[in-house]
C-alpha cells in the first residue's frame, strides 16, 4: 500500500479517534470545536523530519486548519497539549 494511502487512512482514524459520538473534535492547540471531515490530522514533529513517527499515534493530532498552516506547528503549544493528553513528558520522548 502506498503511503499516501496508508496516510488517508490513518488521518481519518486520528480525526475520529479524537472526536465525540457526534463526529465533532477540538482542534489541539486552540481548543476550538470542528466536524472531523473539516479537521486536519496534523504532526507535532513534522512529517518531514523522518519516518520513525509518521504514523506514531501521539505524534499526530486533530488540528484545526488555522493552527496547522498559519501557526506551522507551534511546537510549544503542542508540545504543552500532548504532555496533557498522554502524559508528562511524552513530548520530549517524541523528539
Amino acid at each position: 500500500m502506498s503511503k499516501a494511502k496508508l496516510w488517508k487512512i490513518f488521518s481519518e482514524y486520528i480525526r475520529l479517534r479524537d472526536s465525540d459520538n457526534r463526529g465533532y473534535c477540538r482542534c489541539i492547540y486552540c481548543d476550538r470545536v470542528h466536524n472531523y471531515k473539516d479537521i486536519h490530522a496534523g504532526h507535532f514533529i513534522p512529517k518531514n523530519k523522518g519516518w520513525s513517527i509518521y504514523f506514531d499515534e501521539q505524534n499526530v493530532n486533530s488540528q484545526c486548519a488555522y493552527c496547522n498552516l498559519m501557526l506551522h506547528g507551534n511546537q510549544y503549544a503542542y508540545g504543552k497539549a500532548i504532555n496533557d493528553k498522554y502524559g508528562k513528558s511524552v513530548a520530549d520522548k517524541l523528539i
